[in-house]
């Protein structure tokens, strides 16, 4: 899962810098997609090397051409055991001109539970879902399920990528019982290119 939050990563070596696309928070379970395009003194250099130098297990990293600009796109499944950690990925760039410049900077993502919900409260008897303090860098899908434990979820809604809180009006849940609600992380290609 890919959040756009751009975050300047300043290179060891001065006039190379790194640019990454990485979020500052991921949640486990899900799937992050980002990019790191290094700039250095010559803005139209486009002679560069990417090399992941270390990053969590699972990891997968390749070039990629942004309309002629070299990136390295990192792929990472955010495995479940890593809650409450931090994952680094540490990338070098080298510029190939005269003279040769070259960058080391590390990515780091911390490791968090989705937001919970904040509250649910019933109004003409229907839930209504209260979604407060949500990171800045994701958007989440709201499920419901009849019973816990439950493999079978149901999509009730998507909050906005970037929404800092959501209210939800549960219209389909008149006249039932028991209902049970949970937030998962939506992937950020969901919102650019759609899910399958």
């Amino acid at each position: 899962m890919n959040f756009l939050l751009t975050l300047l990563l300043l290179g060891l070596t001065t006039g190379l810098a790194q640019n990454s696309t990485a979020p500052s928070v991921a949640h486990p379970g899900t799937e992050l997609f980002f990019q790191v395009q290094a700039t250095g003194l010559d803005p139209e250099s486009y002679d560069l090397d990417y090399e992941l130098l270390a990053a969590p297990t699972n990891t997968m990293a390749g070039p990629y051409s942004d309309r002629g600009t070299p990136v390295l796109v990192i792929h990472w499944p955010v495995s479940e055991n890593l809650l409450g950690t931090n994952a680094a990925f540490i990338i070098g760039a080298t510029d190939r001109q005269n003279p040769s410049l070259r960058t080391t900077n590390v990515v780091l993502i911390a490791i968090q539970n989705p937001p919970p919900i904040h509250s649910i409260q019933m109004s003409n008897g229907l839930p209504v879902l209260t979604l407060t303090n949500l990171p800045p860098t994701a958007g989440y899908r709201i499920e419901f399920s009849s019973s816990i434990p439950s493999t079978n979820w149901t999509l009730l809604a998507t909050t906005a990528w970037h929404a800092p809180s959501a209210r939800l009006v549960d219209s389909s849940a008149s006249g039932l019982g028991a209902r049970f609600y949970r937030l998962r992380p939506v992937p950020i290609a969901c919102f650019t290119s759609g899910c399958p």
